[in-house]
C-alpha cells in the first residue's frame, strides 16, 4: 500500500511540474506573439508579414533562464527559408531582446506557382550534380500538405534517399521565390550534402549548397569550401609528415589560443581529454587496454 502510494505521489509531482513547463512555454509564447505585434514599425513588417508563422525552436537556456522562441515566416503555408525572429523571454516574463529577419512586404516580391513535379525538379538536380541517375527513380512518400514533400529511394553513389519539398527563397534581386528545395547526399568520390533550389515554375536551377564544410591545410594556400565558395588563408606551419613516434593520445593541432591557420602554427598536445567526460580518453570507450579506434570521431564529426 505504501509502495503504491509513493508511486501516484510521485506520478502527480511529474505530472504537475509537465504541466507547468508546458504552461510557462505557452505563456512566454503569447508574450513573445504580443510584443511582435506590437513592434511591427521597429521591424518595418505589415500585419501581411508576419500572419502565419511557424514556431521552429523553443527553449530555456540552463545557465541564464532564458526562453529563445524562434518563429519562421511562412506565405501561402509554405516556410520562406532564413526568414525568422529570435525573441527571447526572460524568468520575469519580459522580453529581453530580439532579431528579425522576416522579409518586408512580402506579397509584393513572392513569386512562382508550382508548375514542376517534384520528380522532374529531382531529375534537374542530378543533372545539375553531373550524377547518373537510374532509368526510373522510385518514389517512397509523397505528402498532400502545402510543401508536399517526396522521397525517392536512393541508389548507387547515393548515401541517402532523396528529399524534395517546396520552400520559398529570396535572391539576391529581391524577389521570394518558389522552388523545391532538394537534398542529394552523395559518397563517391567524396561523401557531400548537396541542396539544390530548383524554379518550381521553370526548372531551372537558382542555387546549390553544399552543406560540407572542407579545409586543407597542407596546401600552400589553406583551402576552405562551402556553399561552393573558396576562402584562401595565409599558411602558418610546415606540412604535416607522418610520425608513428607519437604517443595514442598525442595531436598535432591549432591549439588555444590560436584560433585559425590565420592566426598562427600547430603544436603537439597530449592527453586533452578531459578525465570525467572522457575517463579513458578520446579513443578507448571500454577502458580494456587498447584503442577502439584511432581518428578523431565524436557527436557531430567523423574524421
Amino acid at each position: 500500500m505504501k509502495s503504491i502510494y509513493h508511486f501516484i505521489t510521485t506520478s502527480c509531482i511529474i505530472a504537475l511540474v509537465c504541466t507547468e513547463s508546458i504552461v510557462h512555454a505557452q505563456s512566454n509564447l503569447s508574450i513573445a506573439k504580443g510584443y511582435l505585434q506590437s513592434n511591427l514599425k521597429t521591424y518595418n513588417l505589415s500585419e501581411n508579414d508576419i500572419a502565419n508563422w511557424i514556431v521552429t525552436d523553443n527553449y530555456v537556456s540552463k545557465h541564464n533562464g532564458l526562453n529563445h522562441i524562434y518563429l519562421q515566416q511562412t506565405y501561402n503555408g509554405i516556410p520562406v527559408e532564413n526568414a525568422i525572429i529570435n525573441i527571447n523571454v526572460s524568468n520575469n516574463r519580459k522580453v529581453v531582446s530580439s532579431n528579425s529577419r522576416f522579409i518586408t512586404n512580402i506579397n509584393d516580391k513572392a513569386r512562382g506557382t508550382q508548375r514542376i513535379s517534384s520528380l522532374m525538379a529531382v531529375n534537374n538536380a542530378l543533372s545539375e550534380l553531373q550524377i547518373e541517375k537510374p532509368a526510373g527513380i522510385q518514389m517512397l512518400e509523397n505528402r498532400n500538405d502545402a510543401r508536399k514533400y517526396s522521397k525517392f529511394q536512393k541508389f548507387d553513389d547515393i548515401d541517402s534517399d532523396i528529399t524534395s519539398q517546396l520552400t520559398y527563397i529570396q535572391e539576391t534581386t529581391g524577389v521570394v521565390s518558389l522552388v523545391w528545395e532538394t537534398e542529394v547526399h552523395t559518397i563517391e568520390p567524396k561523401f557531400n550534402a548537396w541542396k539544390v533550389y530548383v524554379d518550381a515554375s521553370s526548372g531551372e536551377i537558382l542555387k546549390k549548397i553544399n552543406m560540407v564544410l572542407e579545409c586543407r591545410f597542407e596546401t600552400p594556400d589553406d583551402d576552405c569550401h562551402y556553399d561552393t565558395k573558396t576562402g584562401e588563408h595565409a599558411h602558418h606551419s610546415a606540412p604535416i609528415t607522418s610520425d608513428h613516434s607519437f604517443a595514442g593520445d598525442t595531436y598535432l593541432v591549432f591549439d588555444s589560443p590560436v584560433e585559425s591557420p590565420n592566426h598562427g602554427g600547430r603544436t603537439i598536445v597530449m592527453d586533452p581529454a578531459d578525465p570525467i567526460a572522457s575517463p579513458y580518453g578520446w579513443h578507448d570507450t571500454d577502458g580494456i587496454a587498447g584503442a577502439e579506434y584511432t581518428i578523431t570521431r565524436g557527436n557531430n564529426v567523423w574524421a
